[in-house]
């Protein structure tokens, strides 16, 4: 496919989307999104850290495929890969300012739960986060 048809094609996908999800979904997860290639109704787009493409894989894969399949009137498989093939692989130990997945995501690399001060304020709050990031899909 080329880069007209590739670029119609995404531009149709995130017009439907957009209708489908609200301002801050769309904006946060489908908008940053680039659309690679699309072979054989394997459509694969591109996420630009693990973070963002876990989050679509697990909220937002069915809706993307429904799109596609609706747009092309073909069966698709939706396919979401990273951006920079080196943030596959998590490096070793938990230096997480060091993390190159953990440097694109945005977030801030000084708050770590090693760095955080638990008070009588925020202790329901720290636990509750400490729980999530030890098992999140739970």
């Amino acid at each position: 496919m080329s880069n007209e048809n590739l670029n119609e094609l995404w531009s149709r996908a995130k017009d439907l989307l957009k209708e489908e999800t609200t301002v801050i979904t769309y904006q946060t997860w489908i908008q940053p999104l680039e659309l690679k290639s699309v072979r054989d109704n394997v459509i694969v787009l591109v996420a630009s850290n693990s973070f963002q493409k876990d989050t679509i894989e697990s909220r937002y894969l069915t809706l993307l495929t429904n799109t596609f399949n609706f747009i092309t009137n073909k069966k698709c498989n939706v396919i979401i890969k990273l951006q920079d093939e080196e943030d596959i692989d998590m490096p070793a130990g938990n230096n997480i300012a060091g993390n190159k997945m953990f440097i694109n995501s945005g977030l801030n690399p000084k708050y770590t739960f090693d760095t955080f001060v638990v008070g009588s304020n925020n202790k329901f709050a720290q636990a509750a986060a400490q729980g999530v990031s030890e098992n999140p899909r739970s």
